[in-house]
């Protein structure tokens, strides 16, 4: 079973392997994740070659059901997410 990941191991990772303190790795983790969230709220794709490829997509509102009661739901248009690993980027 696969660990979870945090911010925390991120700040801790990028501590040990740039040799910042901690309050400088944090600084540098929160600007990365920070540049990311602006990425995709705008609606530009994030690509690292060789490792994975971010990308957004609109979605319309539409009419769902509620799986329990089968009663008509609106569901809102939002924005969905899709994270794509390059190929070999998973292989050690």
């Amino acid at each position: 079973m696969a660990n979870t990941v945090t911010k925390p191991d991120l700040i801790k990772h990028i501590a040990q392997e740039a040799g910042l303190t901690k309050d400088g790795s944090t600084k540098a983790a929160d600007a990365v994740l920070s540049f990311f969230t602006d990425a995709l709220e705008r609606g530009d794709t994030i690509q690292f070659r060789g490792a994975f490829t971010i990308s957004s997509t609109e979605t319309v509102a539409r009419e769902g059901r509620n799986p329990r009661t089968g009663e008509k739901v609106m569901i809102p248009a939002g924005r969905r997410y899709k994270i794509k690993v390059a190929k070999g980027a998973s292989e050690e």
